[in-house]
Formats: C-alpha cells, sequence, structure tokens
C-alpha cells in the first residue's frame, strides 16, 4: 500500500513538472466516429509558437482514452517531436456552470427556509405574549361582560391567524426541504462525474521560427457507442414501405460533446497494429451439442483510468483535408456500413441514451397473408422486400406499424436474409380461419398385421376485406422415422408436400367476401402390436 501510494506521488510530481514547463492548448471536439462500444473522437487546437522548442498541453479531456490509439497532425511551419498521454488525478478544475447553478438555487433555497424559520420564531412569541396577556387580565381586572366578549374575540381572532400562518409557513419550509433534497442529490450526482481524472496529451513541437498553426488531435475513448434501430411502417397493401434508420447514442466519456458531427458506423475497430495471420481453415461435419440449462451472462470491458505517464512511440505528421458532404452521407465497404449526419449535434456525458434519426427511405414490397392453423388461428401480414442489399440495413431491433398502428416488434438480421427479406406485420381480423377434426372421416382400421389411422381436417378460409388477398397457408402430415411406419397423404387440395419435412402448403388469391375450404387427409400405417401417437 505505501509502494503504491508513493508511486502515485512519484507520477504526479512528474504530472505537475511537466506541466509547469508547458504552453497549455484548448482543443475543441469537431467529429466524433461512434462504434457498437467506443467512439474516436477528433479535435483541433489553434497555437501560436515561438522559435525553438515547446510542449503543448491539452487538459481536461476524457479519462477513458485508448492511449495506442492517440494520433496527432498540423498545419503550419513546425515539427511535432513526440506525444505523451496521462491522467491527471490532482487535476483541480474549477466548477462547470450545471454545478454552479445547482450551488446558486441550492442557496437561494437555504435563505427561504432560514427566512421562514425566523418568521414562525416571531409568530410563537406573539402566541406566548398574548397567551400570558389573556392570563394577566383574566386574573386582575375587573371586566363587564361586553369588555371580556370583546376581548375574548379580539384573541381568538388574532390567535388563529397566528397560528393559521405558522401552519402555512411550516407546509412551504416542508417544501423547500424537498426541493433541497432533490436539487443535493443532483449535485452530488454532477460532482461525481467532476471527480473524474483530467486526461491530459502532452506534444512536443518545434519550430525555427515564430509561427500560427493547428493541431488535429484523435483518439478513441469507451464509456460510448451505439446500436441502430428501425420503424418499418406500412400505410397499405398497395404502397410503397417506409424505413426509417434511428441511431441510439449514449456517452459517459467525462466531456460533454457539443455542436459535434456525428458518424456511426458498424465497424469493430481492432486496437492491435500486428498485421493478422490466415491458419489453416478445417472444415468438419456439424454436430449440434444441446444448450446447458443454465443462464447466459453477457460480459462488458469496463475501461479504468490510467494512473501513469506514458510516451507514444510515434507522433503523426499530416496535413488536414477537408471535404464537403450532404447532410447525411452513407458509405459502404464490404463488411462495413458508415452514416456521416452532417447537422452538429449537442450529447452530454450522462449516460442516457438519446435516438437520433439517420435515414428514411421508401421501397417497394409485395405483400401477402400467411397462417399456421394448427398452431394459430389467424392470418398474418407479411411484406417481402427483394432488393433488400441497398437499404444499408445493420442488424438491430425494429418497430413495426401498420395504418399508423403499433403491431409489434421484430429484428432485421442480414445474416437471417435470403434473396428475399420478410417481415410480419401483425395479424389482420379481417380474415378468419378456421381448423376442425373431420370426425366422420377420421378412423382405425386393422389390417393384416398392421394399424392404418386415418386423420382428416377441414381448414376454412374467409377474405372478409374489401380488396383481394393473396394467402398463403401451411400444415403438416407426419414424418416417418422407421421403415416400419409408412405416411400417405390421401387428400392435400391441391397443396405442394415437402416429402423430406412433411410442410403442405397452399397458396391463392381470395377475392372480397370469397371462402376457400381446404381438406388435408393422410393415413399412418404401422405394425399392430406397437403404438403411436397422432393428433
Amino acid at each position: 500500500m505505501k509502494r503504491a501510494a508513493t508511486t502515485i506521488v512519484i507520477i504526479s510530481l512528474m504530472v505537475s513538472v511537466v506541466a509547469a514547463l508547458s504552453k497549455e492548448a484548448t482543443p475543441v471536439i469537431k467529429h466524433v466516429t461512434l462504434y457498437p462500444d467506443r467512439a474516436l473522437i477528433t479535435s483541433e487546437a489553434p497555437v501560436a509558437l515561438q522559435q525553438g522548442e515547446a510542449v503543448l498541453a491539452l487538459k481536461g479531456l476524457s479519462p477513458y482514452i485508448v492511449r495506442q490509439t492517440i494520433q496527432v497532425s498540423g498545419e503550419g511551419g513546425f515539427t511535432i517531436m513526440g506525444v505523451s498521454h496521462a491522467n491527471n488525478f490532482l487535476s483541480a478544475t474549477g466548477d462547470s456552470p450545471e454545478v454552479r447553478e445547482l450551488k446558486s438555487l441550492i442557496e437561494s433555497l437555504n435563505h427561504k427556509v432560514e427566512d421562514e424559520k425566523t418568521a414562525i420564531e416571531v409568530l410563537k412569541e406573539r402566541e406566548n405574549f398574548m397567551v400570558a396577556n389573556r392570563i394577566v387580565t383574566g386574573r386582575e381586572a375587573a371586566l363587564t361582560a361586553e369588555q371580556y366578549k370583546s376581548l375574548l374575540e379580539l384573541y381568538s381572532s388574532n390567535i388563529d391567524l397566528v397560528r393559521t400562518t405558522v401552519l402555512r409557513k411550516t407546509r412551504l419550509i416542508r417544501d423547500y426541504e424537498k426541493q433541497l433534497q432533490d436539487l443535493n442529490n443532483q449535485l452530488s450526482q454532477t460532482m461525481g462525474k467532476a471527480r473524474l481524472p483530467s486526461g491530459e496529451i502532452y506534444i512536443t513541437v518545434s519550430s525555427t521560427k515564430p509561427v500560427n498553426g493547428k493541431l488535429t488531435i484523435s483518439y478513441v475513448v469507451t464509456n460510448a457507442g451505439w446500436h441502430p434501430t428501425y420503424d418499418v411502417r406500412v400505410d397499405g397493401i398497395n404502397r410503397p414501405v417506409t424505413l426509417v434508420y434511428n441511431a441510439n447514442v449514449f456517452q459517459s466519456t467525462g466531456n460533454d460533446w457539443k455542436g459535434v458531427r456525428l458518424s456511426f458506423t458498424n465497424a469493430t475497430p481492432s486496437e492491435s497494429g500486428v498485421i493478422p495471420v490466415l491458419n489453416p481453415w478445417y472444415l468438419s461435419f456439424y454436430q449440434p451439442r444441446p444448450m446447458p440449462l443454465e443462464s447466459v451472462r453477457l460480459r462488458g470491458v469496463a475501461s479504468k483510468p490510467q494512473a501513469k505517464s506514458e510516451v507514444l512511440d510515434e507522433a503523426v505528421y499530416a496535413m488536414a483535408e477537408e471535404a464537403m458532404a450532404p447532410e447525411v452521407m452513407v458509405t459502404t465497404g464490404t463488411t462495413t456500413i458508415s452514416f456521416d449526419v452532417m447537422v452538429p449535434t449537442d450529447l452530454m456525458s450522462d449516460g442516457q441514451m438519446k435516438t437520433i434519426e439517420i435515414g428514411r427511405t421508401t421501397t417497394p414490397a409485395s405483400f401477402a397473408y400467411e397462417s399456421v392453423p394448427k398452431l394459430d388461428a389467424r392470418a398474418f401480414l407479411t411484406g417481402r422486400f427483394e432488393k433488400w442489399e441497398d437499404l444499408n440495413i445493420i442488424g438491430g431491433q425494429a418497430n413495426l406499424y401498420f395504418e399508423n398502428t403499433f403491431v409489434g416488434n421484430t429484428y432485421l438480421s442480414p445474416a437471417q436474409f435470403g434473396d428475399t427479406m420478410k417481415v410480419s406485420l401483425g395479424s389482420d381480423r379481417g380474415i378468419t380461419v378456421k381448423r376442425e377434426r373431420q370426425t366422420e372421416l377420421t378412423s382405425r382400421k386393422l389390417i393384416g398385421t398392421n394399424k392404418v389411422d386415418t386423420r382428416s381436417f377441414r381448414i376454412t378460409v374467409r377474405n372478409n376485406k374489401k380488396e383481394s388477398i393473396a394467402l398463403r397457408i401451411g400444415d403438416q402430415i407426419p414424418v416417418s422415422a422407421t421403415s416400419e411406419i409408412t405416411v400417405e397423404g390421401t387428400q392435400l387440395s391441391g397443396g405442394r408436400l415437402n416429402p423430406v419435412s412433411g410442410i403442405v402448403t397452399w397458396e391463392f388469391v381470395l377475392e372480397p367476401q370469397q371462402a376457400r375450404e381446404i381438406i388435408l387427409t393422410y393415413t399412418v400405417k404401422y405394425p399392430k402390436d406397437r403404438e403411436i401417437i397422432l393428433e
């Protein structure tokens, strides 16, 4: 423990010495690129240099800087000689405007509480004086009935006024004290953020003459990130689908981002500079394993401030380039997508999730209804997108809206899509589906050494809507897993049977107020001395 304390003191002294010999520069955050679990911050700082060598100190930065990612470039006639980074635990920063405002409100409320308590004390003294004089008057003065009545009315009205005023002020004090408690809790939370160590970057530069220039500093920080969500809006089955892209972003880096341009990407940058090596890719048969019956816990990586100053091995010197872009520019790579939002945005370091719309597009889709009446006697509207690759979808939660009504949630995952992206838009009560057993056609017979079970079902579908619909019905017959069992679909009403899965599908169009009947009948033959379970 003693050694650790000594180390901290030495490091603090080193930082203090560097700070004393340095010239402070004020960086302004210009652009932030959000990754799923971190952020790349790009800042700029103007500098005025004299001839010779100097150390420029950038203070008040996030304590969650990933040291290996720091890059510095410059504009002007100077050379960058080296870069170092430290977290200063002894940095005494002044109160932020938010803290000053909270303290001012607390002080004002405390004054009001003191005023009300003082007023109550005065009223109590007045009450005591009136009570004392009532006793004296009643004992020592000979009063007529009329005088006594007047005195009693005067005393009653005054004592009532005093006590009512005291009660009102007591309630007011309780209200002030509740406000004070809320303000003190907010101040404690805000001051807790302010007690974070200060991230600092020291840049050694050299110039052959006095020069004005600019530094561009970029680094990655943890405690920030984003994830996409979508709104899928369908106004009608004869109209295109509107897809709204939303970025849900948070940050608790210790610095507020004010008036910055944000970019969102699904890239997962590696902090390593080592070239990856390909190892042999051995292919074998897949053997599924049962999932354990224990809960699965997801872990995140928590970043802790570094407590020592470290000098980077390399510094970067380059010229900054300016680029013009539309308000939202989408850039697609082989496996990544980036959304660049050109409208400046404020994002406070409070850890609260903020939703920003980063795109909106319309796309044609084909719609059809699907039903599996064996499991659910409802018809579900589905939308199919043929060219979903052009929609720049990143995997994320989606809110579904049909005819301005929220119908549920789904998850859009490009990894699960084939040539067509299918999205369920909820059930439609305008279509009725019924599945019932035909008891007169259901039987069990003995034929020689075998039993023959026959099952038959009637599926009735009716379109109660005012427009025609495309409908897909799914059902099934059993699939034999042994040669001793034989299954045959004897009546499928024109349905298409998949012999491997036993799934039977019917696809057709129903006109308004039209109904259709489907008969599904199958037989199962097996040895009479064995038993099987059928529905």
